[in-house]
């Protein structure tokens, strides 16, 4: 008999309607779409990194054709909180590999998916070499086929792992597909890069060990979400490893990050990651000019600060910066550590408004964010990977420099309502068909327009705060200087407006 379904405790979205905001650039009905072009081919034919340039061009739509035995498929479908791995074939473009693992995947999404009846459209992860030890797609050892859950824009995790690359952070590549299993058709999908062996070979030539640190807090029977939705944010049940601070030289005190190790590694690696973090703890001890320069031995600071340029700008509280500690990616290499973006679907304030807490989800609050205090519901000393850049003038000049670059390159220069504007383009035809999707074209519509407004009224606040018109810490900052919000609407890029679809949060707030 299987394993019965083991869900971690979440609180739902708070269901309210969504408003078509007016303000920003229509779009337009999508031209004819136009013939996909041929898969770039490899130098050698099995170039590590060949998955780049073929199912990873996000120029057009790809196919991913799924078979699997029937008795399988309907096993999945009865059962997929157990993530079964079945046996499986899959085409890509064309392509077939055969015998790779297929499952479900997913934690609060799979839970909702089930919870609201809207299987199968089950996120799924293929794994190439489940069954077959040095089988993989032109490198790529594993594929995440994410159903675009919480998500009425349907570009969220495209527009931010695409601004991560714009700023030089490694980002996982990205792109979308039209998903069939057993021929029936399944609906646009995000094509996503695993963060692993294959991803360290793209981005460092195969170097370092990766963990994913994960708060064990959000086990099923925790009260942390209770605690972070009835506190505006604060709790005081915190993480023993995801919040990379340094408490000893034992790797037992630090589950959170060892029992979440991804790639090849041994206790050699874990040593040289607490003693990273130990070394970061003591220059923050005593944080001045000499200890400030010794944090180059312990840590990418380059990479690092990159990255929070791009994860402050975009408010993703799901993650290191916010209270439920998961949902990004620690790199160890030669005792340095740097930080890699994770699963960005709850960005741009979307985080807040799925846990109902109103303190945090108010947009003139969110999009005028101060960047130099990023940390909501979390102490500063609690974060000490953002502490470093946070309270040394250097290092926060140069955050400062990065978010500049960020603003200028992308949103002033016209780039981002460019490609913008070609990602609506390529996707329209597909939400319209799509026969599975959460939101209908309406909402999509709708979501998206939001979506281009809260980018462009983000940056115009950043732009005020760098150029010393508006504070930039958000407890400082004067409510008469920040950019008008009126006619944003949050809530529209992630509920529904229609009923059904998702889950809505119980009437008396309650976890379910």
């Amino acid at each position: 008999m299987r394993k019965k379904m083991d869900y971690l405790v979440y609180l739902a979205a708070a269901a309210a309607a969504a408003l078509i905001i007016s303000g920003c650039g229509v779009m337009t009905d999508a031209p004819a779409e136009a013939p996909a072009p041929e898969p770039a081919e490899d130098a050698d034919g099995a170039a590590h990194s060949g998955y780049a340039n073929n199912l990873f061009d996000d120029s057009y739509i790809h196919t991913v054709d799924v078979e699997t035995a029937e008795e399988d498929w309907e096993d999945l479908l009865a059962n997929p909180g157990e993530k079964t791995k079945y046996h499986a074939d899959v085409t890509i473009d064309g392509e077939k590999i055969e015998n790779v693992g297929f499952s479900t995947k997913g934690n609060f999404s799979l839970y909702n998916v089930v919870r609201a009846g809207a299987g199968p459209r089950f996120s799924f992860k293929v794994n190439f070499r489940k069954f077959e030890k040095k089988q993989d797609y032109h490198g790529l050892r594993r594929l995440n086929l994410h159903n675009i859950y919480y998500d009425a824009t349907f570009v969220r995790d495209w527009l931010c792992y695409r601004m991560f690359r714009e700023m030089g952070a490694d980002a996982p590549l990205l792109s979308y597909v039209r998903l069939t299993v057993n021929g029936e058709d399944r609906g646009l999908y995000m094509a996503v890069e695993e963060v692993d062996e294959a991803f360290l070979k793209r981005t460092r030539d195969g170097g370092g060990v990766l963990y994913k640190p994960e708060s064990r807090n959000l086990e099923p029977d925790s009260d942390l979400l209770k605690q972070i939705a009835g506190s505006a944010g604060q709790t005081e049940v915190y993480a023993r490893g995801a919040n990379l601070v340094y408490t000893d030289d034992q790797t037992e005190s630090y589950p959170d990050i060892f029992k979440n190790r991804e790639t090849d590694g041994g206790e050699e690696d874990d040593l040289s990651v607490i003693a990273a973090l130990k070394g970061l703890s003591e220059a923050l001890a005593e944080y001045d000019d000499d200890a400030a320069a010794g944090l180059e031995r312990y840590l990418e600071t380059d990479e690092i600060i990159r990255y929070f340029a791009v994860h402050n700008f975009v408010l993703n509280h799901d993650s290191y910066t916010g209270p439920l500690l998961h949902n990004y990616y620690l790199c160890e290499q030669d005792g340095r550590l740097s930080l890699y973006p994770w699963d960005y679907n709850m960005s741009f304030g979307s985080f807040w408004t799925y846990l109902g807490v109103r303190e945090f989800s108010g947009p003139h609050t969110l999009i005028n964010s101060g960047i130099d205090t990023p940390l909501l519901g979390a102490p500063l000393n609690d974060r000490p990977m953002w502490r470093w850049i946070a309270e040394n003038e250097d290092y926060l000049a140069q955050y400062h420099r990065e978010m500049d670059r960020l603003v200028t390159g992308y949103f002033e220069s016209g780039k981002f309502d460019e490609e913008m504007q070609a990602i609506y383009d390529l996707i329209l035809p597909e939400v319209e068909n799509d026969p599975t999707a959460f939101y209908n074209v309406q909402e999509f519509t709708a979501a998206f327009k939001a979506l281009t407004a809260i980018c462009h009224r983000r940056a115009e606040s950043i732009r005020l705060q760098l150029d010393g018109k508006l504070s930039c810490e958000t407890d400082k900052q004067n409510d008469a200087d920040r950019v008008d919000t009126n006619g944003i609407d949050i809530i529209a890029t992630s509920t529904p407006q229609q009923p059904g679809g998702l889950p809505k949060a119980p009437a008396d707030g309650k976890t379910p």
